[in-house]
Order: C-alpha cells, then sequence, then structure tokens
C-alpha cells in the first residue's frame, strides 16, 4: 500500500495564517477530484512573503475570533457538494492534528470552475 503525504506540514515557525494556507491547499491538491486551485488574479491568495503566496487559499482573520479558510477551485465534473464536504472534513482534520483547530473560526470551499478537459490532456 502506497502512502500518501502528509497534508500537515512541519512547523516551521511561521504565522499560524500561514501554516492554515498551507494544511488547505496541501488538503485540496492531494484530492483526486480536484483540477487545480484558483487564485482570482491574485485575489484568493494567502501571502508568504513579499515574494511569494499561496494561491487558491486566503486565510483572513474572522470577525468572531480566530481565522477564516477559504479555498476556491476548479473541480472534476463530480457531486461538488460531496467534494466541499469532504474537502472541508479533510482541513478540519488536518488542522486538528497541528493543534491548531482553536484558531480555525469557519472553512469555505469554493467552486469556481468545472474542468472540461481530463486534467494533463494537452489536446489542442
Amino acid at each position: 500500500m502506497t502512502q500518501r503525504p502528509s497534508p500537515t506540514p512541519r512547523s516551521t515557525g511561521r504565522p499560524v495564517r500561514v501554516r492554515l494556507a498551507r494544511v488547505a491547499h496541501n488538503c485540496a491538491i492531494l484530492d483526486a477530484d480536484v483540477a487545480e486551485l484558483c487564485d482570482g488574479d491574485g485575489r484568493w491568495v494567502t501571502p508568504v512573503t513579499d515574494d511569494a503566496a499561496i494561491g487558491g487559499v486566503l486565510v483572513t482573520a474572522d470577525p468572531a475570533g480566530g481565522y477564516a479558510i477559504e479555498v476556491h477551485l476548479v473541480a472534476l465534473p463530480v457531486p461538488l457538494h460531496a467534494l466541499a464536504v469532504r474537502l472541508q472534513t479533510r482541513i478540519v482534520d488536518a488542522v486538528f492534528e497541528l493543534g491548531l483547530l482553536g484558531e480555525v473560526a469557519r472553512v469555505h470551499v469554493h467552486v469556481d470552475g468545472l474542468a472540461t478537459d481530463p486534467v494533463g490532456d494537452d489536446a489542442a
């Protein structure tokens, strides 16, 4: 049995917001039904440094406290509600593994598009 890579990155001393974004990003890209993440022309990113950002994941302070995690993606043609719930659950579980669940106010998964061609199909 092949072991999948862990969606929970090792602690690197990065800010909590960046660690949460990395976890959400990893959970999404490891899902076979996610074709790609969408950065919304730079609107849906979490800055890591001045020159780098995690695209497709927006982590912001929530007015109620903690952080709101938004994942924006393009999905393969699958039942979308089930995909969103599955990703929410994986993200919450991964955040729990890191001991950061108390930092999360909410997790939203937005399907911003559907892939019309199989991933990796270069047919023109």
